[in-house]
């Protein structure tokens, strides 16, 4: 359990005691009301939203990285040496390839039988060193990368695990048995807090990091890396070698190294998160007016030195609530076998119906609880609307006072200001009239003189007129007779046209249906002919529709024909019929 759970759980039991009992309720309700505007709490957390480019570029150069260290560059020098039989070691090829070559080694005569030694021997000694240039590049990139990491690693760390808070409440109760002043002022900044270090939006990519920063850590933990720390650390530029060229992983090392080296951003940026809560909600006013009910409480106690008493008052009432639930549960456990001697049932189905009227009191209890509830809150509600109305009821009143004041100010100004403005209407009334007798003559003096002149202006300007009018008049009547006979004109030749017109249309209506009707006689020639062959085919759309609108031109010209066939046979059997009348 953390320190964040301990105060929680302390202080929810601390609040089971005292939250709905009515005296604690009824003085936290006086503090929490106090000069609430005055309450102020203020807390400044810091997110830091972490770019993915260079973390990125990391991991993948880290791979290239880790498969170069794996192949252990290294660099071997051969010694060789002939030495006396009796300081060699070990025996190699080259040592017997050397002494085939070399028969002079041999300066002692051996008898049959015996080995043959060689008085000295070549040995060749080699020597590994893993100090080459691109294992101290490795070391150097992995040293510039623990520093690069690191450094943004804690930055992000420090800003997004640092908590910053204040509050200040200053409250003055005054009560008909009780005087308080309660002044608090708290300014707090944590770091390493560890519910933000593990809550906050970039959790994701610090984890990454710190993987990225132990992998590199890792690295540099290595024999190989060990070994090459010991010789100088190669300082930029660097030089391009063949391997660092061409090899695929230290190829891939060389792009990370130009990466970190170019790059001159933070990789993250910083948004500061400021809650201000001003005034308080009545439930947290609730909660903070706890602080300033204990502080009475403990500076009551420790300047009275009440600890013994409380103590002891507290022990005594422990014990006697033990006692009483004791003595409770030895009641309830005779009205049980009472109970259950007098319903005549067993031990077992006497619990189920026990417990099936336990769960229904339990619910019937939280209801009751909840009534509870919303009854405390209407209580407080009320009290708050009451409190109100007094204010309003003081605020109106004084008001009123202000607005009769106001009103007897203003009707003496007003009488005052009344009297000035009815001198001066006067005064103004009689300069009015003065001067509207003075307008009205020299008015009607100049009345007369523009009615003289207008009246002299209105006859020049209707003989004027009168002249020019007979001369537009003429104007007009030759300009219309000039126009009936153009529209004239017009018309005939609009009707000859329209006339023409409609003799070519017919006539072009007939030449189509001559030109129609002569494509169907040459289709019907043709086909009685047999002369169609295979590619002369109608089945399209559009020669189809051309097939049968032939059909409909040579239908109506069938009718039109057979018409006048019938006419012709009928004048030939009446004029038959009238011959063999006049024959007989």
């Amino acid at each position: 359990m953390g320190q964040l759970d301990r105060l929680f759980r302390a202080f929810t039991d601390y609040r089971k005691n005292t939250k709905e009992e009515r005296d604690c309720k009824r003085a936290r309700r006086s503090v929490s009301r106090a000069n609430a505007d005055a309450d102020r709490l203020q807390v400044v957390r810091t997110e830091c939203e972490v770019e993915n480019d260079w973390i990125d570029a990391i991991e993948e150069g880290l791979v290239f990285i880790g498969k170069a260290i794996a192949e252990e560059r290294q660099f071997i020098r051969s010694n060789g040496e002939v030495q006396d039989i009796e300081k060699v070691k070990s025996v190699s090829r080259e040592s017997v390839e050397h002494l085939a070559r070399h028969s002079n080694l041999f300066t002692k005569d051996r008898g049959e039988g015996e080995d043959i030694i060689p008085d000295r021997l070549f040995t060749v000694e080699r020597l590994t060193d893993y100090a080459v240039y691109e294992n101290r590049f490795l070391y150097m990139l992995l040293c510039y990368l623990r520093d690069f990491i690191a450094y943004r690693y804690e930055k992000i760390v420090a800003l997004t695990s640092t908590y910053s808070g204040s509050l200040s409440m200053q409250k003055s109760v005054e009560a008909d048995d009780r005087k308080l002043r309660f002044e608090i002022f708290l300014d707090e900044e944590k770091r390493n807090d560890a519910y933000l270090a593990a809550n906050h939006s970039a959790k994701e990519q610090v984890d990454r990091i710190d993987g990225l920063l132990k992998t590199v850590l890792l690295y540099l933990s290595l024999p190989l890396m060990e070994f090459v720390a010991k010789a100088p650390m190669l300082k930029p530029p660097i030089t391009e070698t063949n391997v660092l060229k061409m090899n695929k992983n230290f190829k891939g090392a060389m792009r990370l190294y130009y990466f970190i080296t170019s790059y001159e951003k933070d990789g993250f940026t910083v948004k500061k998160d400021e809650v201000s809560l001003h005034p308080f909600e009545r439930g947290l006013a609730d909660e903070f007016a706890e602080i300033a009910e204990l502080s009475s409480f403990l500076t009551y106690e420790h300047g009275l030195k009440l600890e013994e008493y409380l103590q002891k008052n507290y022990d005594e009432q422990e014990e006697a609530k033990k006692r009483e639930d004791q003595e409770r549960e030895r009641r309830q456990l005779e009205s049980l076998k009472r109970r259950i001697e007098e319903s005549g049932k067993g031990e077992k189905e006497y619990m189920l119906l026990m417990e099936k009227r336990l769960r229904a009191l339990e619910n019937d209890k939280l209801q009751l609880i909840a009534a509870r509830a919303e009854i405390e809150t209407l209580h407080d509600k009320i009290g708050l609307l009451h409190q109100n109305i007094e204010e309003v009821s003081a605020l109106a009143e004084t008001r009123k006072k202000r607005n009769e004041e106001l009103l007897i100010s203003h009707q003496t100004e007003i009488r005052a200001l009344t009297k000035e403005w009815e001198d001066r209407l006067c005064t103004a009334e009689e300069e009015r009239e003065a001067e509207k007798t003075r307008l009205l003559i020299a008015h009607e003096s100049a009345l007369r003189e523009q009615k003289e002149s207008a009246d002299k202006i209105l006859r020049q300007t209707a003989e004027t007129y009168e002249e020019a009018a007979k001369a537009e008049k003429q104007r007009t009547e030759e300009r219309a007779a000039a126009l009936l006979e153009q529209i004239g004109n017009s018309k005939d030749a609009l009707e000859k046209e329209r006339e023409e017109r409609a003799r070519l249309h017919a006539q072009a209506e007939l030449l189509e249906r001559e030109k129609t009707l002569s494509e169907a006689r040459l289709n019907a020639l043709k086909k009685e002919c047999g002369r169609f062959s295979e590619s002369d085919s109608f089945t399209s759309r559009e020669q189809f529709a051309e097939l049968e609108r032939q059909y409909k031109v040579f239908k109506t010209f069938f009718k039109e024909e057979w018409k006048k066939t019938k006419k012709q046979i009928r004048a030939e059997l009446l004029h038959s019929s009238a011959e063999k009348k006049d024959g007989e």
